[in-house]
């Protein structure tokens, strides 16, 4: 799951504990069938859309030519989408993701706002960058 945000950087640690508690939460609690029913829509609306347009039907149809695959095969895995349960998809997730697997990468100059230097426990390190070469500080 890329992603990326810009933050304060002293709101960084805030922000950081709040997506990991968030992440914990949803892999605890999974999705209800009234938030995937808008993803699904969500995911399904723009596919829809792009292949209304020319070009785009264009892209799609020489990238599945290039894949070996036809026309059919979209319309198959939109199938397949629309057809999962939350618990499939909550199933999955769990599957997938491991809060202890998780890499949250910071860059910044964090000793201006002194956050992130006191701190030596696992999967934080501080470090930086000196002609491309990582050195820990």
């Amino acid at each position: 799951m890329p992603g990326r945000r810009e933050i304060g950087r002293r709101n960084t640690p805030k922000v950081e504990a709040s997506f990991r508690d968030e992440l914990a939460r949803t892999l605890q609690g999974g999705f209800t069938a009234a938030e995937v029913a808008p993803v699904k829509e969500a995911y399904h609306d723009p596919q829809a859309v792009a292949r209304s347009q020319e070009q785009a039907l264009l892209r799609l149809v020489a990238t599945r030519e290039q894949l070996g695959r036809i026309m059919k095969w979209d319309q198959l895995l939109e199938a397949k989408i629309q057809a999962l349960t939350p618990d499939e998809i909550n199933a999955a997730l769990r599957r997938q993701v491991s809060p202890s697997a998780l890499s949250i990468v910071k860059a910044g100059d964090f000793r201006k706002t002194g956050v992130y230097q006191e701190q030596s426990g696992a999967g934080t390190r501080a470090c930086r960058l000196d002609s491309g070469v990582e050195t820990p500080t």
